[in-house]
């Protein structure tokens, strides 16, 4: 279980950390240039609103794979090395940020953006593409194993 927490926790930092740098990239002012313009708040919010419900949809895609792949060999072996419950931990934690993601975009309907909250959404933005990458290409490698074991077969 420690093992399994400390990648966990390994991914999560990694990810994050390297997100927090684009914030960095975020201009000054950028928010009073965003809202100088009529209706691009409320496009930028649907953006990133659609992006986050959308990518929701592709993980419950990608769970629905451990369905198809429940009896793969591959499968018991990462189940059995304990690294299906900390990838199935991380599609967690990502579907989580993309809820707050999402509720971070609608709120962009009732509060104004601000320089800081514009570096946020940044960030959160980078933070889910990062941990989307982390939690799906697992998943398409071990769906790719179990397409090679059965063509082996």
């Amino acid at each position: 279980m420690y093992r399994k927490l400390r990648l966990l926790t390994l991914i999560i930092l990694l990810s994050h950390g390297l997100s927090y740098w684009v914030t960095f990239l975020v201009p000054n002012g950028v928010a009073e240039t965003i809202n100088a313009v009529p209706g691009r708040i409320e496009s930028l919010a649907a953006l990133l609103a659609s992006f986050a419900f959308t990518m929701l949809g592709f993980l419950a895609a990608v769970l629905a794979l451990f369905g198809i792949m429940s009896g793969s060999s591959l499968l018991a072996r990462y189940k059995k090395h304990g690294h299906l419950a900390t990838l199935l931990l991380v599609i967690g934690v990502t579907m989580v940020e993309l809820v707050l993601t999402f509720a971070s975009s609608i709120s962009l309907y009732f509060l104004p953006l601000t320089d800081s909250y514009a570096r946020f959404l940044a960030w959160l933005i980078t933070t889910n593409f990062v941990m989307l990458l982390l939690s799906t290409l697992p998943v398409v490698m071990l769906v790719k194993g179990t397409l090679d074991s059965i063509k082996s077969e």
